[in-house]
């Protein structure tokens, strides 16, 4: 019985690690456009000695949080892409999780100009390059549309500040923690 508590406690100590781990390697390969999954968890094996099978157990994981879609925001961006509303998207993500597990419920929604993840330029919020080669895409695809006609919607403060900086509207709203029809009145 001993045991199995100092294995338990062990087991947890282990993923709290990986976790921590994680999010620092996540962090640091963010704006990295050579960054690979294997990297990510070569890394994160290295930083705590996690093995691989338990390296895939994770990476499946986070596939799986990953592909939980908010269907309010799909329906949102959907009416809005109905009444012919230009739609773009910047994503502090990486790349080979972002297009596997999300990029096909925003396919026909956004056009890929206007899709912009942090690990494929190099840059992220609440850093103002990211804004700047948004709307410098904009500018080519739509000319005439500047930072004052887009609304920029995220579920971190400093992000939105970052982009109302720049002359963008904001609205913090986070998906995780709205009620029902939130977004949609807003």
């Amino acid at each position: 019985r001993a045991e199995r508590k100092r294995v338990a406690s062990a087991d947890a100590a282990q993923a709290q690690s990986a976790a921590a781990a994680a999010k620092a390697q996540w962090s640091a390969m963010r704006d990295d456009p050579r960054a690979t999954k294997e990297d990510f968890w070569q890394q994160i094996s290295v930083a705590c000695g996690l093995e691989s099978s338990a390296a895939a157990e994770a990476d499946a994981e986070i596939c799986a949080t990953l592909r939980g879609y908010y269907p309010e925001s799909l329906e949102v961006l959907r009416a809005a892409k109905e009444q012919q509303v230009v739609l773009g998207m910047i994503s502090n993500h990486l790349s080979f999780w972002f297009h596997k597990e999300c990029g096909t419920a925003l396919e026909g929604l956004i056009d890929q100009e206007l899709l912009l993840v942090s690990s494929e330029v190099a840059c992220s919020k609440p850093g103002p390059e990211i804004f700047q080669l948004f709307l410098e895409r904009l500018g080519k695809l739509h000319p005439g549309l500047t930072a004052a006609d887009c609304v920029f919607v995220d579920d971190k403060a400093e992000n939105v500040a970052a982009a109302q900086s720049l002359g963008f509207q904001g609205l913090l709203y986070d998906a995780r923690k709205a009620a029902q029809g939130d977004l949609a009145k807003a």
